[in-house]
């Protein structure tokens, strides 16, 4: 086997298979927080159960019943339809042997690791070409084993999109624009961040134009295009539910964005900071250590966005960075390392940075720690999205 496939393979093998046993031994041998039947699609098999939470649910609704905007404030109107879809129709094979609910979220969980598959082997030869073997192969580990990195194993849209944003920097880096443009174009419909992404090929195309107006070409105008199917996906929401519905759903749902909510959340930390003591499994010590978690990313990640516009340009530092102030702008601490486990370039940084040894397997410890705590409270129901 080349190396090419050999370390991207090897690091999803020995990440899944653990993290795979610790979400169906977990659950043998300890109950979940919650047992309502609708999120729990297979309460009587715990190697897969545990895959399927919290957003899972809302995956399913977009694919069961279309989009909706309730009275009570939730919706799902904050997922873009690309992974439900993919997902959806992957169902219809299972669908004489599972209940539907069942066969959309195993088909979600295919979806997602054999997507992680595919973004592994690409961010290998991404960041061997930007960087060298060794700090590719870094790189790699470090993704596989970052705390937040479960998402990629669980019926989310995580892999997904990240499969299409590394595959969009591929075809830019071979200056293959229109092809890049029409990939990145998928992005948003996977996660709405993934308008970044078509910021970072815009990006890229002008630091191989070497920042000179005069080098530009016509070509620079299929990058733009990219929008237009996620303009559509907003103009529906905007026509059948009316305008600003997405984020007026989004704040009467999951709170505030912005100041308000990065406030909110300082505040909160504050008052969790006394739950730190006592046992990791108890719900509150769980909820406390999970936000501190994510609280913990937040100036690791503004720094290595910044060493990524430094070491890698416009194209690849504006898509880090954007995705930084994005992350900490809708969400606060909160979901911060699910926003960044998905934003490659940090941790080709990070793999770059990490040239001593001894410095490398401490962070990957301390990764590999934590993935493996995050991944028991995430499949016990503990708040950790």
């Amino acid at each position: 086997m080349s190396r090419l496939l050999q370390m991207p393979l090897l690091g999803w093998w020995s990440s899944r298979i653990l993290l795979f046993l610790i979400a169906g031994l977990g659950l043998k041998y300890f109950d979940p927080l919650r047992v309502t039947d609708y999120w729990r699609a297979f309460p009587e098999n715990v190697w897969l159960d545990g895959w399927a939470r919290w957003d899972s649910g809302w995956y399913y609704t977009i694919w069961e019943r279309g989009y909706f905007l309730s009275a009570e404030g939730f919706s799902n109107l904050n997922f873009p339809p690309l992974y439900p879809f993919v997902s959806g129709v992957l169902s219809w094979v299972l669908a004489d042997s599972l209940k539907p609910d069942q066969a959309f979220y195993l088909a979600g969980i295919t979806v997602s690791n054999l997507s992680f598959i595919v973004a592994l082997v690409l961010f290998h030869e991404y960041a061997r070409r930007c960087l060298d073997w060794h700090s590719a192969d870094r790189s790699v580990w470090l993704l596989c084993f970052f705390p937040f990195s479960f998402f990629f194993g669980a019926a989310y849209s995580e892999s997904l999109y990240l499969a299409l944003a590394l595959w969009s920097f591929h075809l830019a880096d071979e200056q293959q624009w229109g092809k890049a443009s029409l990939v990145a174009s998928l992005a948003p419909l996977a996660r709405i961040q993934g308008v970044l992404v078509i910021l970072g090929i815009a990006g890229e195309y002008l630091r191989r134009r070497e920042y000179s107006f005069r080098a530009i070409r016509l070509d620079i105008f299929k990058i733009p295009l990219a929008c237009i199917p996620f303009l559509a996906f907003l103009s529906y929401e905007w026509v059948v539910f009316g305008p600003m519905a997405n984020v007026a759903a989004r704040e009467r749902g999951w709170g505030p964005i912005g100041v308000p909510r990065i406030i909110g959340q300082i505040e909160l930390l504050a008052a969790k900071a006394e739950h730190l003591q006592g046992s990791l499994l108890e719900p509150e010590v769980g909820g406390a250590f999970a936000l501190a978690a994510n609280a913990a990313m937040v100036v690791p990640a503004f720094f290595l966005s910044l060493y990524s516009l430094h070491r890698f340009g416009a194209g690849l530092g504006s898509f880090a960075l954007g995705s930084v102030v994005m992350g900490f702008f809708l969400n606060g601490f909160e979901s911060f390392g699910r926003y960044m486990c998905v934003v490659f370039p940090l941790f080709m940084s990070l793999g770059a940075l990490s040239t001593r040894r001894i410095i490398f397997l401490l962070v990957l410890f301390l990764f590999a720690a934590g993935l493996f705590l995050l991944t028991f409270y995430f499949t016990h129901w503990y708040h950790v999205v």
